[in-house]
């Protein structure tokens, strides 16, 4: 039973055999590092700067970890929370397993390596960070229903490959999800309250049914979000789409039918160097589309800025055509000289700068 401090100064110091108790206030220290190598429990607040969960089932009693740990190998079970401000590490291809636990991370896990099993009820509830560096999966490891809830960030940056979310196990989004790299596959039908988002793809069986925001890109960068799969749009959804020049725009790539609704959310973001005459494809999709967007908004764009959104229903593609791209107001909102000038060059450019590109997919 330890309160106290554990100082490996090179090296490793390893606890092998029964059950080891760490109560709280314990701190983890030193250069080296301090394996734990069979069952132990951790009860209350401890502080590590070299802990490696390596083996055995680590159960939480309010276990609350401050600092920086590993989780090579082993079982959480009981409850746990990551704090704001601290990391856990999750590396190597070793399988990791949740066991009737509650894992709060309102910190960091790095993801890096090896399948997450979720069984007996665990539920992880994520207000923090989760980065995805490899192309892991979340599975079902049976007993009662388990289940990711994300209220913060789960970002896949690394892995050109598949990451499955929930394999027979619940998810629920209030947060963001970001692809920007590989896919995300999400659970079937899957209902999206939050945030979706990135340059890579999100794929599932049947429908994602929007409720929240979709947006493709990322802040200050426009980029192009896939979808294999349909997708249906509420009244309560919304698509946001950033254009940043004549030749640069958000666009979602859609494999299946789509169905609109709710919003479309225009922004121009950076120097918005959009000309009149500018056409922009920002949704495209391989199965009919139907609908069309009952409010559309317009964010940062200069003033008198003017436009059409066309419903190409031959073609299933929704198009921004710009009628003014606008001009920035002098004192008292009478354009300044130079301004008069690039309106009037922009006049001249209707028309030749129409992007006719159509961007399909050809997704098996």
């Amino acid at each position: 039973v330890n309160n106290d401090t554990i100082d490996a100064q090179t090296g490793a110091v390893n606890f092998n055999g029964g059950n080891a108790t760490f109560n709280a206030g314990s701190v983890f220290s030193g250069a080296g590092e301090v394996n734990i190598n069979n069952n132990a429990t951790f009860n209350g607040g401890f502080t590590s700067s070299n802990v490696n969960f390596n083996a055995g089932t680590f159960t939480g009693n309010n276990a609350a970890l401050t600092g920086t740990a590993d989780w090579t190998n082993g079982t959480f079970s009981g409850s746990w929370d990551v704090t704001a401000g601290s990391t856990l590490n999750a590396t190597t291809s070793s399988s990791k397993v949740f066991t009737a636990a509650t894992f709060a991370n309102n910190g960091t896990v790095n993801w890096q390596a090896g399948n997450l099993f979720l069984g007996s009820g665990s539920q992880i509830t994520n207000a923090g960070t989760i980065a995805i560096t490899g192309n892991n999966s979340i599975n079902n490891n049976g007993g009662a229903p388990s289940g990711l809830t994300n209220n913060g960030l789960i970002e896949k940056t690394g892995g050109g490959g598949t990451t499955t979310l929930a394999n027979g196990t619940g998810l629920d989004n209030n947060g963001t999800i970001n692809v920007l790299s590989g896919t995300i596959a999400l659970p079937t039908n899957f209902d999206n309250d939050g945030t979706l988002g990135g340059t890579g793809t999100f794929s599932l069986s049947g429908t994602l049914n929007n409720d929240g925001s979709i947006a493709p890109g990322a802040t200050g960068a426009t980029g192009t979000l896939s979808l294999t799969g349909n997708y249906i749009q509420s009244a309560l959804g919304s698509f946001n789409a950033q254009l940043a020049s004549s030749s640069s725009s958000d666009l979602f790539n859609i494999s299946g039918m789509a169905s609109l609704n709710g919003t479309l959310a225009l922004s121009c973001i950076l120097s918005c160097a959009i000309s009149t005459g500018d056409s922009f494809v920002l949704l495209d999709s391989i199965g009919n589309l139907t609908g069309t967007f009952s409010n559309v908004t317009a964010t940062g764009f200069l003033s008198g800025f003017a436009y059409n959104v066309v419903y190409d229903y031959a073609n299933d593609l929704v198009r921004l055509d710009v009628t003014n791209a606008g001009m920035i107001p002098g004192p008292g909102g009478v354009p300044e000289p130079a301004n008069w000038a690039l309106m009037i060059a922009g006049f001249g450019l209707v028309g030749s700068a129409m992007r006719r590109r159509k961007n399909r997919l050809a997704l098996a």
